[in-house]
């Protein structure tokens, strides 16, 4: 079984021949025009042991410690917003089942 470092680095590599660093546009115009920018809802939560972390530079983001099932409206556009921005957002240490988390898609 591979490693969460093996894991990573797997993930980094196939991230990176997926995007085109140089060429990914991000956040088609007035998408989610009123969510903040700065996404403080899911970057800084305050909790600590939510962890967030950049997979490259432009693409993929790693989030640990977060809860799918309990947020907010604020914290789902930011999250949205996010995906949008960097194209994958891996959740590394849910405690919910799928099940948990099912309609969170229906929210866009």
């Amino acid at each position: 079984m591979a490693t969460q470092t093996e894991t990573k680095a797997s993930l980094r590599t196939e991230l990176k021949a997926a995007f085109d660093e140089k060429t990914h546009d991000g956040v088609p115009s007035g998408f989610l025009t009123d969510a903040d920018k700065s996404k403080p809802n899911i970057l800084r939560t305050g909790n600590p042991d939510v962890v967030v972390n950049k997979l490259t530079p432009r693409v993929g983001t790693e989030i640990r410690g977060l809860q799918l099932s309990g947020l907010t409206d604020a914290q789902k556009n930011g999250l949205a917003l996010l995906i949008a921005e960097r194209g994958v957002v891996v959740f590394t240490t849910l405690a919910e089942k799928p099940q948990g988390v099912n309609g969170l898609e229906s929210e866009w």
